[in-house]
């Protein structure tokens, strides 16, 4: 009999079972998980999109007219909500 065998798997390590979590446990945090995710890309999103349109008030007159934007329009895109993605 090789006793280097069964000498290894005499630690702890190999007698205790690993930790078992219930699937829905794992299902349950795996949709939060993609919940917080998204909600988080959102977030991200629509900061980037307030700075942008606080950009444009930034821009010259001529820089507006490059791009087709008037001032007015430019003013009225930066008082748009945060929340109104295009």
């Amino acid at each position: 009999m090789n006793h280097a065998i069964v000498n290894a798997c005499s630690s702890a390590a190999c007698q205790s079972p690993a930790p078992s979590v219930p699937l829905s446990t794992l299902a349950q945090r795996n949709g939060l998980v993609k919940r917080l995710t998204l909600a988080l890309r959102w977030g991200l999103r629509a900061y980037d999109v307030h700075k942008q349109r606080h950009a444009l008030l930034q821009l010259t007159n001529a820089q507006l007219a490059d791009i087709g934007l008037s001032r007015a329009a430019a003013r009225q895109e930066a008082q748009r909500p945060f929340w109104d993605l295009p």
